[in-house]
């Protein structure tokens, strides 16, 4: 019962013009999400113990500490959402790796950014690598899903 009252209200949801698109989409890609949530999350644990250990344990600097944290977890980005989030392992890797150093790019520029402007705000920079994680997170499920894994005959 408690199902079939969630599911009524998930597909009104679907038809109200404001949300609906975004709730379609869920539904449509619910299973990609799931897997983004769990690798992503993963990855985003990997990255402050990587930050920690770079700037506590090494003593580097904040930029240097992101330097270090960003290319110990490119590779593990790339491949565990290849071929867990998207299973786009049969597509070919120099087009996707391609497509993927864009968003690297966009990524890595926004994390500097953020990272840089915490001390004028007076926030700790461990706020800002946490606010700039969660600020790619979309985009990162949005390119990574249309644009760098995408599947034959998908936009």
């Amino acid at each position: 019962m408690m199902q079939s009252a969630l599911e009524s209200l998930w597909n009104r949801l679907e038809r109200t013009s404001l949300v609906g698109v975004y709730f379609r989409y869920v539904r449509q890609h619910f299973r990609q999400l799931f897997r983004f949530v769990l690798v992503g999350g993963s990855i985003a644990a990997f990255n402050l113990l990587t930050f920690y250990f770079f700037k506590e344990i090494l003593g580097l600097s904040d930029r240097m500490s992101i330097n270090g944290m960003y290319v110990a977890a490119v590779v593990l980005h790339f491949f565990s959402h290849r071929h867990i989030t998207f299973e786009a392992r049969s597509g070919p890797i120099h087009g996707q790796g391609g497509r993927y150093v864009v968003m690297l790019i966009w990524n890595y520029l926004l994390y500097q950014f953020l990272v840089g402007i915490a001390p004028a705000l007076h926030v700790s920079a461990y706020v800002a690598v946490v606010v700039a994680g969660l600020l790619t997170v979309v985009s990162n499920f949005l390119l990574m899903n249309h644009f760098i894994f995408r599947r034959s005959g998908s936009s």
